[in-house]
């Protein structure tokens, strides 16, 4: 663990590397997204990121999530840790994926990563019916990452991350 005055001088891209790093070892966030009557809903997801720190998730075409995706593009993410208190929190537009290249190796880094997060069962999305499938790409225009692991009297917790 960094002390606050190591924390403090890291460059940006050390402070990318940290917070792509920590997305890279949680794997379930939460999104959210408005309905078509304008109220807020939320709903974990199991994501993969790239390096570029687009978040990638299925959803089905009849789910919650994508009635609205369809709606409205802008969303919220948070990812965060209880154990090690850190958040992330973005937000920006998410699209369904097109590009045939993305969606077969997101596809099967998303299968893994379920796969190895509850080898015991189906991942929740495996459990529903209806609806095909979909790869979700989030674009974040903001990104911040809050480490509440220093001390009270540590300057603010929060680095802007993006823009």
């Amino acid at each position: 663990m960094l002390n606050i005055s190591e924390q403090s001088r890291r460059s940006p891209k050390e402070l990318k590397a940290e917070v792509l790093d920590f997305l890279q070892q949680h794997r379930v966030a939460v999104l959210s997204t408005l309905t078509p009557d304008n109220k807020p809903y939320a709903a974990p997801v199991i994501y993969a990121v790239d390096n570029s720190f687009h978040f990638y998730f299925f959803t089905r075409s009849d789910s919650k999530k994508y009635v609205g995706l369809a709606k409205d593009c802008l969303v919220s993410l948070v990812v965060y840790d209880e154990q090690e208190p850190q958040v992330v929190q973005t937000e920006g537009c998410a699209s369904l994926e097109e590009d045939e290249q993305a969606i077969k190796e997101m596809s099967a880094e998303l299968i893994k990563i379920s796969m190895d997060s509850s080898p015991w069962y189906d991942p929740p999305i495996a459990k529903m019916t209806g609806g095909d499938f979909t790869l979700v790409k989030f674009h974040p225009k903001s990104l911040r990452y809050g480490d509440f692991r220093g001390s009270k009297s540590a300057p603010s917790p929060f680095k802007q991350v993006l823009p």
